[in-house]
C-alpha cells in the first residue's frame, strides 16, 4: 500500500535518490542486511555535516553527543566524542559545548553557563534516570553565531542637511568643508531592517587636513543621536556620541586622510534606537580650542557600521 503523503511519481523519485548517489533496497535478496547497512549509510552521508555535535543517547539513561567538524566564532573546530554522562534524574538537564572545545552539562536550574559556549540539547530525565526526550538545541545557537559576524555598511549622503557648512572639493574629491569651529553638518538615516536590533552602531567618517596641523591635535566632532519613530515628537536633543582621533606620528600632516569613528548607543537610556526609527544626527566640529585641529578639515565619506541579521528583511 502506498504512502498517503504527496510524493512525486516513482520514477522522478528513483531518478532523485540516483542524482543523490543513494541506491535502494533490491527485493528478493539474500544480502538484505548488507544492502540495508549500505543505503543507510547512503542516506546518512548526504546529511552528515548537519549531525556534528547532535545529542543522542548511547544507552537509556546516558547521553553523549557526535563528533565532527563546526565553526566556533570564525574557527573550525573539531570535536571527538568522549565518554557517555550519566546525568541527573526527574530534571530537566542543558548540554553546551565550551569554548575550550569540551562539552558541560548541568540542570536547567543553574541556567545556561555566562561564559561562551553553544547550546546543543535539552534533555528530560525522569525519576527512574531515563531520558524521556530531547530537544535539540543547536540550531538556534549556530545562527546566533552566523549572524555576530555579519557586518554592514550604510552610506551616508555627501551633504549638510541644512547645517552651516558647505559641500566642495578638495584634492578632486568632493567633502562637507568645516573650516569654522561650531560648524555644523545634519544627516539622517532610516534604521535598515536587517540591522539585529541588539547591537550597537558604528558612524565613521573619512577626514582630510587641508593644513599642517600640530602633532597631537585632536579631530573632533559632537555628534547628538536620536531615533524618531512614527507618531514620537522630534527634538533638538540625543545621546551625544563622541567622534574624536588624535593626529600624531604623520597623520597631522598637509591633506592626510584619517579615520574617524563613534558608537552610537542603541539601548541608551533617554536616547535608544530601535527598529523603524529614523535616526537624526547633528555633527558639531570643535576647532581651535586647546588640543584641538586648527583646521579646515574635510569629510570625504560617512557611513553607519552595523550588524546584520542575514534572516533579516531586506533594507
Amino acid at each position: 500500500m502506498a504512502m498517503t503523503n504527496g510524493y512525486p511519481a516513482e520514477a522522478d523519485i528513483d531518478d532523485f535518490l540516483s542524482d543523490l548517489g543513494i541506491e535502494l533496497i533490491t527485493e528478493n535478496n539474500t544480502e538484505f542486511i548488507a544492502e540495508s547497512k549500505q543505503h543507510i549509510y547512503g542516506v546518512l552521508n548526504t546529511i552528515r555535516w548537519a549531525m556534528s555535535l547532535g545529542v543522542y543517547c548511547p544507552s537509556a539513561t546516558t547521553f553523549n553527543v557526535r563528533g565532527g567538524k563546526y565553526l566556533f566564532k570564525g574557527t573550525v573546530k573539531t570535536y571527538t566524542p568522549g565518554e557517555a554522562v550519566n546525568p541527573t534524574d526527574n530534571d530537566t538537564t542543558y548540554i553546551w559545548m565550551a569554548d575550550d572545545n569540551t562539552i558541560d552539562s548541568g540542570i536547567d536550574g543553574d541556567g545556561w553557563p555566562s561564559d561562551e559556549h553553544i547550546k546543543l540539547a535539552e534533555i528530560v530525565v525522569d525519576a527512574d534516570g531515563v531520558i524521556t526526550d530531547i530537544a535539540d538545541r543547536r540550531g538556534d545557537t549556530f545562527l546566533q553565531y552566523l549572524r555576530a559576524d555579519v557586518k554592514k555598511i550604510l552610506p551616508l549622503p555627501l551633504n549638510v542637511g541644512g547645517g552651516t557648512a558647505d559641500v566642495e572639493a578638495i584634492t578632486g574629491a568632493p567633502s562637507i568643508n568645516l573650516d569654522t569651529d561650531g560648524e555644523i553638518a545634519y544627516i539622517s538615516f532610516a534604521v535598515p531592517k536587517d540591522w539585529d536590533g541588539a547591537s550597537d552602531l558604528t558612524i565613521k567618517a573619512t577626514v582630510q587636513n587641508e593644513i599642517a596641523e600640530t602633532d597631537g591635535d585632536d579631530v573632533d566632532f559632537d555628534v547628538a543621536v536620536h531615533g524618531i519613530a512614527d507618531g514620537e515628537t522630534g527634538a533638538d536633543a540625543g545621546q551625544n556620541v563622541d567622534m574624536t582621533l588624535n593626529l600624531t606620528g604623520g597623520d597631522e600632516a598637509i591633506n592626510k586622510v584619517n579615520l574617524v569613528s563613534g558608537v552610537i548607543g542603541y539601548d541608551h537610556g533617554t536616547y535608544p534606537i530601535a527598529a523603524g526609527d529614523t535616526v537624526v544626527m547633528k555633527a558639531v566640529i570643535n576647532l581651535g580650542g586647546a588640543g584641538e585641529c586648527t583646521g579646515p578639515l574635510h569629510i570625504l565619506g560617512w557611513w553607519i557600521e552595523y550588524q546584520a541579521n542575514k534572516l533579516g528583511e531586506a533594507l
